[in-house]
């Protein structure tokens, strides 16, 4: 994910850039300065600013002056990306184009994350972080390491991929720092040293980062660096869990402490805490999670027995490729078949799901939504939580 400037640095590189109206423009930027404003007022006093603003911002970018672009570009983002998605793309790519370093990275970012109708096989996802990277921005490298660490826009390159990560790591990013920590742990395409990880991992969460936090929890509980400490593990994920929030979901860390009460080997088993942590892992989409308690819920010896409830666990699993819930769905797919045309809702949900995707049955995606549809309608929460995976997918 990417961030836009916000209006507060556009108003400043307004002031910089408009020399011909800086007497004006600076009036304005001292008396908005100088006002108390209340939290709910502060917004649309920014807006009137820069409503004031626009006609000079256009005027310039008419000319292709490289920040009157970025800075309408970042306006239209502001009040409406998918509206404005192409001029918005037009805009930064002039600005990118002369070396402008922010618009360079957020073009990146979105082709990287397949924001505003940009593919991240686009080349230009490369060419445009590399001269941010090369000019210094800081965030670049990191990203620049994972498209080569994963092929995504250029061609795999390891040896490429660690190289950019360590500028990331000069640069002290949590992201580059994080990625980087991994491949020790992991000892992909480089020799695995956990003190080393041991060390990004704890320069990302000094910057209260909860990837970073989540990584240590694992170091701890299996001893990698470190002395094997489950109890300083178990306290590791759950910090990750507050740190990350509903904007940093730290699923992994849900589904570590969900294994450690389920199991109780470690510490204290904890069924109702196991079930919980393990759904909302689940819940945020992780694979290993969704697999597990669906498997719990179909056996129901464990936990209480939710059979279609853990059917469609299963089937968002195999959905994402995962081998072992295709194969258990397989089992299963005549009986869900019949019980769906007879009007069970539930076989009707966890049919929709395995008819959208080809990893799971033949794939029949309209046939499968319409089942999930049918379902919602009748007030599913499951199948309207599916319902709007879709729709934010597509």
């Amino acid at each position: 994910m990417f961030k836009y400037a916000s209006i507060g640095l556009l108003l400043a590189t307004v002031l910089v850039k408009a020399q011909d109206d800086k007497n004006e423009i600076g009036k304005l930027a001292s008396n908005m300065a100088s006002m108390e404003i209340a939290p709910q007022q502060e917004r649309g006093n920014e807006v009137a600013l820069i409503n004031q603003l626009l006609p000079l911002i256009k005027e310039k970018e008419a000319k292709e002056d490289p920040i009157a672009c970025f800075q309408l570009a970042s306006i239209y983002y502001e009040r409406a990306p998918q509206a404005y998605a192409e001029e918005i793309v037009r805009l930064y790519i002039i600005a990118a184009e002369a070396k402008h370093i922010d618009s360079c990275y957020i073009l990146g970012m979105a082709f990287y994350s397949e924001q505003l109708g940009l593919k991240k096989t686009d080349a230009r996802l490369v060419k445009y972080l590399t001269v941010a990277a090369n000019a210094g921005h800081s965030a670049a490298p990191s990203y620049l390491g994972l498209t080569y660490l994963h092929g995504v826009g250029v061609e795999k390159d390891v040896k490429a991929a660690i190289e950019w990560l360590d500028k990331a790591v000069e640069h002290n990013h949590v992201v580059g720092l994080c990625t980087y920590g991994v491949l020790l742990r992991a000892g992909e395409g480089i020799e695995p040293d956990y003190p080393r990880a041991k060390e990004y991992f704890e320069r990302a969460v000094a910057k209260k980062y909860a990837y970073a936090l989540t990584q240590l929890g694992v170091m701890h509980q299996f001893g990698e660096g470190c002395e094997k400490n489950i109890h300083e593990a178990v306290h590791l994920y759950y910090q990750a869990i507050a740190t990350g929030g509903h904007q940093d979901k730290q699923d992994q860390a849900f589904l570590n402490l969900g294994m450690l009460y389920l199991e109780g080997t470690e510490i204290e088993q904890n069924i109702d805490k196991a079930e919980r942590y393990l759904i909302t892992s689940a819940d945020w989409g992780n694979r290993d999670a969704q697999r597990i308690i669906g498997m719990c819920l179909v056996e129901g010896q464990i936990l209480k027995k939710r059979t279609y409830t853990g059917l469609t666990y299963l089937a968002r699993a195999a959905a994402q490729g995962d081998e072992v819930a295709s194969s258990l769905l397989g089992v299963e797919k005549n009986s869900l078949t019949l019980l769906a045309r007879s009007g069970n809702k539930e076989a009707q949900r966890v049919l929709g799901i395995c008819l959208m995707d080809d990893t799971i049955f033949e794939k029949d995606k309209e046939f499968g939504l319409g089942y999930i549809r049918m379902v919602a309608e009748q007030d599913d929460e499951l199948a309207k939580l599916m319902l709007e995976e879709i729709q934010n997918l597509s």
